[in-house]
């Protein structure tokens, strides 16, 4: 590898470690935490109360004046000492679902980083500008066309096909299964994540039948390890199992970067035994 190729491959992995590690220490610290901080109240506080109560208010504006009245629904909303446990699940249950989609941008960033940096280093694109993936998606597009391969940008696929049709090893890696236990193939983790995090984004977390068939038969083992669904199909993660999530992430993500660099090991992110 090129000097140049290092170090610029390194800044990018820095920025994606420390953003995945981060979600990954946040959640398992803050949900320990809460557990144990309301274990502590409910043992301090044995009768059950009103703890927090809200209601929802708007101005109810006058066109002519831009002045108007607050309005409120009859319905509030409160915290109860008996309800903290369950409160704080349905926060998380939130708060990971949009962990799931920072997760998938910083991937998709740094592959297309590292196809930058691999690929077309003589484009120099600038990562902290919001429109460098637009270009170097335009770039892998281009490549593409001009090799007569087909163009599917649905969930990214697209990228992958790029790397694939550039290395060997990552075609190889991409149809083997995640794990011993599973049948879920590294290929369909990256959908099976593509659309969850299209699915979260767009969808308000709501999965419609054709989707739900379409995880099952591509990763149907492995996303029942670690999602559900409510009784309304909202997506629900499994919370005791997002850290092991967030390896997969990683497992794919880093060796997907060793096989476009055509490195052996992964020393040439500092990662060592």
């Amino acid at each position: 590898m090129e000097d140049y190729e290092l170090i610029k491959i390194n800044e990018a992995f820095e920025k994606y470690r420390q953003d995945i590690f981060a979600l990954q220490n946040d959640i398992q610290w803050w949900r320990s935490f809460l557990t144990i901080s309301i274990d502590d109240f409910i043992k301090n506080n044995s009768n059950n109360k009103v703890l927090y109560e809200s209601i929802f208010t708007v101005y109810d504006i006058n066109p002519n004046s831009n002045s108007g009245y607050l309005k409120d629904h009859e319905l509030s909303f409160s915290y109860s000492t008996n309800e903290l446990h369950d409160k704080k699940n349905n926060f998380f249950n939130w708060i990971i679902n949009l962990a799931v989609v920072k997760a998938y941008n910083s991937v998709e960033i740094l592959l297309l980083e590292s196809i930058n940096i691999k690929y077309f280093p003589e484009k120099k694109i600038n990562f902290n500008n919001k429109k460098a993936p637009g270009q170097i998606n335009s770039e892998i597009k281009k490549y593409l066309q001009d090799n007569s391969f087909t163009i599917n940008s649905s969930n990214n696929q697209h990228i992958i096909d790029f790397i694939k049709g550039n290395s060997q090893n990552f075609l190889r890696f991409t149809e083997q299964i995640t794990r011993d236990e599973s049948k879920t193939t590294w290929d369909n983790f990256f959908i099976m994540f593509s659309i969850l995090r299209n699915v979260i984004t767009h969808n308000g977390m709501i999965i419609s039948q054709d989707t739900k068939n379409q995880i099952q038969s591509l990763a149907g083992d492995f996303f029942k390890s670690y999602f559900k669904l409510s009784p309304i199909a909202t997506l629900i993660p499994i919370q005791d199992q997002f850290i092991n999530f967030l390896v997969f992430v990683n497992d794919f993500t880093i060796n997907t970067v060793k096989f476009i660099f055509e490195e052996k090991n992964l020393e040439f992110l500092k990662l060592y035994n």
